[in-house]
């Protein structure tokens, strides 16, 4: 009858043993941060009066009081004490997670993350490794790793139904659907163009493949260029209205690709009017060339002020760095009046 018990004793802990090692979800980064943790915890001293019910009655009276800071430090004591109940570190992941930012800083969010992963490495069963999943999965899902958070949650709907964690993952996933977001008009740039929004990085491909999922109606000579998450399409002209249909199977950095054909309507705005002055025409020289030359974009007639800064207040307008900014009406009035003179003033008609 020993015997019998030995044998089923050790079949127990092969089974344990095996069950512990199955484990999908991986995250090196964690996993290192997750062992330094645990090495701090056990190298914490235990009082001398210890009590594992006095030490999980105050975490717990601490948690109902939200003094998050006191529940860690007492979840860490029974731990460090060789305390090995699998809900201990999810516990812990909890405290941490609600412990405020201001007490603790980013130290709070690794801390949360290091004992969830914790909880996932140490736990007993499956309904207790799912648990772990779900609490990593909300952790990264606010830390904004959306890729881990559904590699996590996904492990743990696997081993438990779980309706919010669901939910929570098919929201998420929607969200990372590789998309086309809208179309941005450029029509003050130099040429015009028109670029199109994805939802992520788009993939950078040699040569590139951007003219076999991109027709332009009316047809023209365009030079399309990826940019980060945006296709640009240059060649367009001022006053035109375009229409751009977008394949599908556009690539993403990631991998994914878009899964449905859309179509956009554009129009070209002519360049917003604008006149000024390039670099630092605001200072003339001495001698030699003794004029300025002003550039204008769809403007006809210009106002026009020349103003001189006298030599004592020039330091002060520089210092104040009135000199190189746009001036307001008031600002230009106090020149004039106060810190130097209005020399000429009057309309220039702008050759097209």
């Amino acid at each position: 009858m020993r015997g019998r018990t030995i044998f089923l004793l050790g079949l127990f802990f092969l089974m344990l043993t095996s069950y512990r090692g199955s484990l999908a979800f991986e995250d090196s980064t964690l996993a290192s941060a997750a062992s330094d943790y645990q090495q701090r915890i056990a190298e914490r001293s235990t009082p001398a009066d210890f009590s594992k019910a006095r030490a999980l009655r105050r975490a717990l009276n601490y948690g109902r009081q939200k003094l998050w800071l006191e529940a860690v430090d007492q979840y860490e004591q029974l731990l460090a004490a060789g305390e090995t109940e699998d809900l201990l570190w999810l516990s812990l992941s909890e405290a941490w997670q609600n412990v405020p930012q201001q007490r603790a800083g980013n130290t709070s969010k690794q801390r949360a993350l290091a004992a969830a992963y914790l909880a996932y490495r140490n736990a007993g069963s499956e309904q207790q490794r799912a648990q772990a999943l779900f609490q990593l999965g909300g952790l990264y899902a606010d830390a904004n790793r959306p890729r881990l958070a559904l590699e996590a949650w996904r492990e743990g709907l696997g081993l438990l139904e779980d309706k919010n964690i669901t939910r929570r993952y098919r929201q998420l996933a929607a969200s990372l659907v590789f998309q086309i977001r809208g179309i941005d008009v450029e029509a003050d740039a130099s040429p015009p163009r028109i670029c199109v929004r994805f939802s992520d990085t788009l993939q950078q491909t040699d040569p590139p493949v951007w003219r076999d999922y991109i027709q332009v109606t009316p047809s023209i000579v365009t030079d399309i260029r990826a940019e980060n998450s945006r296709l640009c399409l240059s060649g367009v002209e001022y006053g035109a209205d375009y229409q751009i249909t977008l394949k599908p199977g556009i690539p993403a950095a990631s991998g994914s690709r878009t899964e449905a054909a859309e179509t956009f309507t554009a129009h070209v705005d002519d360049r917003t009017p604008s006149v000024g002055f390039r670099g630092s025409s605001y200072v003339l020289p001495r001698a030699g060339q003794q004029d300025l030359p002003l550039t204008s974009v769809n403007v006809e007639r210009a106002r026009i002020e020349v103003l001189r800064i006298n030599d004592r207040n020039l330091v002060n307008q520089i210092n104040q760095r009135e000199i190189s900014a746009l001036l307001s009406g008031r600002q230009v009035q106090r020149i004039a009046k106060q810190n130097g003179e209005l020399l000429w003033q009057g309309e220039l008609s702008i050759a097209q």
